[in-house]
């Protein structure tokens, strides 16, 4: 492929200048604030009292935003043990995370296969996007960007998101909130250890100072030896080990946050002989500036991030010589934000905004030796990419009890070429009902493909798809009790994957949601329910699309919160793992056994994953796997205070 054309230094300066243009002009116009409040961990009942920021950038009641918002706490991350990203939202409503031996993938509104990248789902960490700009993929285990004992809250909006997120928020935006200094507020350090020789320190500490600046800091180190797997033909031994740091203050109107993250895995296969060494290395950081100016609110947001794959793979030939290929990828990228909002208007709540991204880095190289012909073979695709973006949304008060809620987006990618892309959405909600919110939403959402899919189908960079959502949302609650219903369907024309499957026009999704919440007297009850149906334009069902996924979550005290026992069941029904090849559906069961304060500052969690060892099939590869596989985990933590 030709290497990409960089944007000229006055094309560049134009645009910035447009961007600060778009932010003064909008300071002007806009004359009332709107004050975003920071949620803590609470119980389910003030949960449902409490506000969300959703994709309008407005704090919201939960009834009230415009997708079926989902959220996990603090609270529930103690109480049910989950480690990762990954756990987290395997274990939330209609989603299902896929898993090929070495990264997790997000799989939900039909989609999910193993070994297809993400990009179709973003990914925030206090409203940064945290993908990277080669493959657009979200790093949910071990390679994450962060402890689960950081997270003060993670909030899934199916939907597109894109008419104001842009490009990656095509099926859903996934926002992960951190937690504050003061909510450490001390000292805390963290042992763990399970099965597999499984084990992990972390130490963090936060705290809000007298001058105002609040701080935390964590760093934390893992190793494991993960389970075996099992093939046709031999087995699959990995080990990894993970090192992460997360650092976030803020002082006044300004905050600065940064995070790092490394995973090398090493994977040996028997009785083939042959080794796979890999490491993925994420950072960003991120500068903030929130204020109040008397009669509107402003926000900027100043980011850098990187990314770089490392990979040698060593395969025994017959004479004894080795097949040898080595893998470097990297990526590097800025992004420059702001947004402006007001209830200046009568009846109105709007958002304005403007954003320019420069991906000035996205390489990929790879370097064959092929022992038999004596021959080295090197083949390198270099790129880059801007975006300039506007956007807007406008949240409008009607009669009857109606509200009205539209977005827009507009993306100017330049690269090879360049190309215009527009993100509207609407949705129309009616709160008349005493206990019941009712939501009708529509929008198109544009992705752009990878710099990994334009290379490896030899694509122009801006190469894109196209998903058509409709929507509808019945949210009721009364009193701790919550019951959320949606049905949706979504229409992805001209998919990416169409470049492999010349067939292939449109990926059609229909589906069905239900959840209930219920806490009484400190029992915490969460069940949901979704079916979905996949097909092409061939009517082919979808590799890894399940028909129906089921999730229950119990937390019971059996002595106040110094002994709690907490039980998360998901089934995932009967699939296709290849063309051809369906498989039966299975569930898995985890108990996690919880006690705070047992001793001054001393927590103990003890979990037990797959407690019925249920084993099931897989097929991220050509081959199929046996995976499920019951494992032990032990965790003490104490807090100085």
């Amino acid at each position: 492929m030709p290497l990409d054309t960089a944007v000229s230094p006055l094309r560049r300066h134009v645009l910035l200048s447009a961007c600060r243009c778009f932010c003064v002009s909008g300071f002007w116009l806009l004359s009332r604030v709107v004050v975003a409040q920071d949620l803590t961990s609470v119980p389910f009942e003030q949960l449902l009292e409490t506000e969300v920021v959703d994709a309008a950038r407005f704090s919201q009641q939960l009834t009230d935003a415009p997708s079926a918002v989902s959220v996990i706490t603090a609270q529930d991350i103690r109480r049910f043990g989950y480690r990762t990203l990954a756990e987290i939202l395997n274990n939330m409503r209609g989603l299902n995370i896929g898993f090929d031996g070495a990264y997790y993938f997000p799989g939900g509104r039909g989609y999910g296969q193993p070994g297809e990248y993400a990009g179709r789902v973003m990914l925030r960490i206090d409203g940064q996007p945290v993908a990277d700009n080669v493959f657009n993929q979200l790093y949910l285990g071990e390679d994450g960007l962060l402890d689960t004992e950081l997270i003060d809250r993670v909030e899934y909006a199916p939907g597109p998101g894109a008419a104001l997120y842009g490009n990656n928020a095509f099926l859903g935006v996934i926002n992960v909130v951190t937690l504050r200094g003061r909510d450490l507020n001390g000292t805390q350090v963290a042992m763990t250890t399970g099965s597999n020789q499984d084990r992990k320190v972390r130490a963090s500490w936060g705290e809000r100072l007298d001058n105002g600046a609040e701080w935390l800091v964590s760093a934390s180190s893992s190793q494991a030896d993960l389970p075996r797997t099992h093939l046709d033909d031999g087995t699959l031994q990995d080990d990894l080990d993970g090192q992460r740091l997360f650092i976030k203050g803020a002082q006044g109107a300004w905050s600065i946050e940064g995070a790092f993250a490394e995973r090398n895995q090493q994977e040996l296969s028997t009785p083939l002989g042959s080794a796979w060494n890999f490491s993925d290395t994420n950072t960003f950081w991120k500068l903030g500036h929130d204020a109040d100016h008397g009669s509107f609110r402003s926000s900027v947001r100043l980011a850098q991030g990187s990314y770089q794959y490392r990979s040698t793979y060593r395969e025994p030939i017959d004479d004894g010589r080795r097949f040898i290929e080595n893998i470097d990828t990297d990526g590097r990228w800025w992004d420059l934000e702001g947004t402006i909002s007001s209830i200046a208007l009568t009846g109105h709540r709007v958002v304005l905004g403007a954003e320019y991204r420069d991906d000035y880095l996205q390489d990929q190289q790879m370097r064959r030796y092929f022992p038999r012909r004596d021959e080295f073979e090197l083949n390198r695709n270099h790129g880059e990419a801007q975006t300039a973006s506007l956007f807007a949304q406008d949240e409008i008060e009607l009669p009857y009890d109606l509200s009205l809620n539209l977005g827009l987006r507009l993306d100017r990618r330049s690269s090879n070429d360049t190309v215009m892309r527009s993100a509207p959405r609407a949705a129309l909600l009616y709160t008349g009902l005493s206990d019941t919110t009712l939501s009708l939403s529509h929008g198109v959402a544009t992705r752009f493909a990878s710099r990994n899919e334009t290379t490896f189908y030899e694509l122009p960079s801006t190469e894109s798809e196209r998903v058509t959502t409709t929507e509808f949302v019945s949210d009721y609650r009364r009193g701790d009790f919550r019951v959320l219903g949606s049905l949706y369907r979504y229409r992805i024309t001209d998919p990416i994957r169409r470049f492999s499957d010349p067939a292939l026009a449109w990926v059609d999704t229909r589906g069905a949601e239900l959840e209930a919440q219920w806490q009484w007297h400190g029992v915490q009850l969460r069940g949901s329910h979704t079916w979905q149906r996949s097909q092409d334009n061939l009517a082919r069902n979808l590799v890894n699309s399940p028909r129906n996924l089921s999730k229950l979550q119990v937390s019971v005290p059996l002595a106040g919160e110094r002994l709690r026992a907490s039980l998360a069941a998901r089934y995932v029904g009967e699939r296709l793992i290849a063309p051809g090849r369906n498989v039966a559906g299975y569930a898995i069961t985890d108990l996690t056994l919880t006690s705070e304060e047992i001793l001054p500052g001393v927590s103990v969690t003890a979990a037990v994953r797959n407690l019925f060892d249920r084993h099931y099939l897989d097929s991220p590869f050509d081959a199929e796997i046996e995976r499920g596989e019951r494992t032990l985990w032990f965790s003490l933590g104490y807090t100085f205070q």
